[in-house]
């Protein structure tokens, strides 16, 4: 054992990676009107900053700054050296990568639409979650930031930060949450375990329609006896577990069909009980296949196809964010050519 290393990475800071949206210059959070609901904008281009991060009060104090510009979002990926750092693509693929997936010691849970007890006041939803998450993080100090749907749509909706003892990458927190219990995986949104993935740290703007939680504080810092969670990574491979314990049927398969992968990831739309993840994989699994086969995409074709999918999913949300045109149709535009 390398204790020297290991103490360098112990005393070496978390990196904040904050994205400022320019191209469009948008807000980067939802807008809720009384013609309805402008979902999160699809922003292409950002100019980006780094911070070093110590501990939690320097990450508490950094998010609630960072509310205070409603352009910023926040990712985990760091950027590559050498690289502008305006005028940015969110890639991190081939060899126009601009981001790479460096060790980190922010974690952040995103929970979306766990249904909570009855008569539950929100302002006890953190702790309520935190209790069903590993024993690391039960005396952990954390960030909380209720989401920009809480009170527009059903179920407990909460982003919870916490600082790692150690750094891991997204190899290591995807295969960390890979073998967790079935209960616990579904409290948490594992979209968050990708270097580029955004995360959204803006309060909602309300034009012409009232606040839900106009009279709560949307976001605080809770100290409690320990500074960081000490997380224990499995050494075994990531464990991928067929949705629901189900098995995907055989004819799915098959390997004569390059579309095999897409249809795959179409029956998981329905029934995962998941649909970001199901969804971008679709996507780059279409993709694939397209090339594979020497013909050209059909954008509007896979939209539909996944759209009568999301339909038929038990999701929550499924006829919120995920069904809409501007969601799927972004999804399309930034999946990956793979195989999945």
């Amino acid at each position: 054992m390398d204790i020297e290393k290991l103490m360098a990475e112990f005393n070496e800071p978390a990196t904040l990676t904050i994205l400022k949206a320019v191209s469009p210059a948008v807000p980067m959070t939802k807008i809720f009107t009384k013609d309805g609901t402008k979902p999160y904008p699809n922003a292409y281009k950002f100019d980006v900053k780094q911070f070093d991060i110590p501990n939690i009060e320097e990450l508490a104090k950094a998010l609630t700054d960072l509310q205070r510009q409603p352009q910023t979002c926040v990712i985990r990926g760091k950027l590559k050296q050498g690289t502008s750092a305006e005028q940015v693509q969110r890639k991190v693929r081939g060899d126009e990568s601009l981001f790479t997936d460096a060790a980190n010691k922010i974690i952040h849970i995103d929970v979306d639409g766990v249904e909570a007890p009855e008569s539950m006041a929100i302002e006890q939803w953190p702790e309520y979650i935190i209790e069903k998450l590993p024993t690391p993080f039960h005396k952990a100090s954390y960030f909380y930031q209720y989401s920009s749907s809480v009170g527009m749509k059903p179920g407990i909706r909460l982003h919870l930060w916490f600082m790692s003892t150690m750094p891991f990458d997204n190899s290591e927190f995807k295969r960390w949450y890979s073998h967790l219990p079935d209960e616990q995986q579904l409290l948490i949104d594992d979209a968050v375990f990708r270097p580029v993935q955004v995360n959204y740290i803006q309060a909602p703007i309300f034009d012409g329609v009232e606040d839900p939680l106009a009279d709560l504080t949307r976001s605080g810092l809770v100290t409690k006896s320990e500074q960081t969670v000490s997380l224990v990574i499995p050494e075994q491979q990531l464990k991928i577990r067929q949705p629901l314990n189900t098995e995907v049927p055989e004819v799915l398969l098959s390997k004569g069909n390059p579309m095999n992968a897409f249809y795959k990831k179409e029956w998981q739309i329905e029934h995962s009980g998941r649909l970001h993840i199901p969804i971008l994989a679709a996507c780059s699994a279409y993709k694939w296949a397209c090339e594979a086969k020497g013909v050209d995409e059909d954008v509007d074709w896979c939209v539909d196809r996944l759209r009568d999918a999301v339909s038929r999913s038990s999701h929550i949300d499924k006829d919120g964010v995920y069904s809409t045109d501007d969601y799927l149709y972004a999804q399309f535009e930034s999946a990956q050519i793979a195989k999945t």
